[in-house]
């Protein structure tokens, strides 16, 4: 990912993460193994799921256990495919969370200058811890 003042930020999509993957169930291991080497990691749960708090407590949980450590990096939850829903249940959504959410759609143009925003907030955020 390439800003316009020319930094540039490495952003990797770890898929197969499913109930089970911290014992090598999916693609389990060969994926978590990859996630160790992250400094933030951006959750992304599609809005129209039925338990979105479900979804991210399964990704969270199989994330600790195969390390807890990585529960402790900079994190925001991601949810996508917001123009399936109306703005009212999209505001009801973003608030089950805790966590900072990025509402994102690839369809709607706006929002993806938004989650830009977001990656490079979460990362200089990261960067000033170091």
């Amino acid at each position: 990912m390439e800003y316009d003042d020319g930094v540039v930020y490495k952003i990797a999509d770890i898929p197969g993460i499913i109930e089970g993957a911290h014992m090598g169930h999916g693609l389990g291991l060969s994926f978590l193994q990859h996630i160790e080497r992250v400094k933030c990691i951006l959750y992304i749960i599609d809005v129209s799921g039925d338990d979105l708090l479900y979804t991210l407590e399964l990704l969270k949980n199989e994330l600790s256990t195969y390390n807890e450590d990585l529960l402790n990096r900079e994190s925001r939850v991601l949810l996508s495919k917001i123009d399936l829903v109306s703005a009212e249940e999209l505001e009801e959504k973003i608030a089950l969370f805790s966590e900072k959410v990025i509402p994102i759609s690839v369809i709607l143009d706006d929002r993806i200058g938004i989650l830009y925003r977001g990656i490079r907030e979460l990362m200089e955020k990261k960067d000033g811890e170091d």
